[in-house]
């Protein structure tokens, strides 16, 4: 629910205002290139404003490894975000697939997901158009979830991560922000679930229900089929 993105209970973390939130329509299956909400700070406050999931000229860049930031080799298109354009996807969880089979990770206590990310506003080339978007960072899996996958999305699962990762007050990197994308602990839950989520378009309170045992997948199943891209969820209002 907005309301409950805008609350951000147990973070801690007061926000002024909605950017572009007629331009959000809540989901259970955002896939790379719709509109999100994220969390950024514009001056001494912190906004949520809707962008679009995908950076550089095609908007096709939907990740930014971990490795790439910490490494002061980086000369890219991260090495001028990582210091003054860090935001936050806000969302209840992810999907991972497994063998073809969706799983979605979610926090074990019920809050919302914040998922380390950067952003960046370009105004498209012959027009007034300003165009926000955003890229998730990702590194390395933790134990818990590398038999899902190899990689995973940075979570910022406490009050002092988030706000740290908001602070760009400095306009620049250190490695206080290095050591929040190291591998942690998080207290996260994942299941399968049914596989019309890999669909984009499709929509269904069902996605991020665990399936009933008799409709998992066998063993010898064929499992053949396209594998989609991570998505995020933000849950539908009623």
């Amino acid at each position: 629910q907005p309301a409950e993105i805008q609350q951000l209970e147990g973070y801690d973390l007061s926000v002024a205002e909605w950017e572009r939130r007629d331009a959000f329509v809540p989901r259970y299956n955002i896939a790379p290139h719709t509109q999100a909400p994220v969390l950024r700070r514009r001056n001494s406050k912190i906004v949520i404003s809707t962008m679009k999931w995908g950076m550089d000229k095609n908007l096709s860049t939907f990740n930014a490894r971990a490795e790439r930031l910490i490494s002061n080799q980086d000369s890219g298109m991260w090495a001028g975000l990582r210091g003054s354009k860090r935001c936050v996807a806000v969302c209840q969880g992810y999907y991972e697939w497994k063998d073809k089979q969706p799983h979605f990770v979610k926090p074990k206590d019920g809050r919302l997901m914040l998922l380390a990310g950067l952003y960046d506003a370009v105004v498209l080339q012959g027009t007034t158009t300003t165009v926000w978007s955003f890229a998730i960072v990702t590194r390395a899996a933790a134990g818990e979830l590398s038999w899902l996958h190899h990689r995973q999305p940075v979570i910022l699962d406490t009050p002092e991560a988030l706000t740290a990762w908001l602070d760009t007050s400095s306009q620049r990197w250190n490695q206080d922000l290095a050591k929040l994308l190291a591998p942690t602990a998080c207290d996260l839950e994942c299941y399968p679930v049914p596989k019309e989520v890999g669909k984009v378009g499709n929509e269904s309170p069902t996605f991020i229900q665990p399936l009933a045992p008799a409709l998992l997948p066998s063993a010898d199943a064929d499992n053949s089929g396209p594998k989609p891209n991570r998505v995020l969820v933000y849950q539908v209002s009623s």
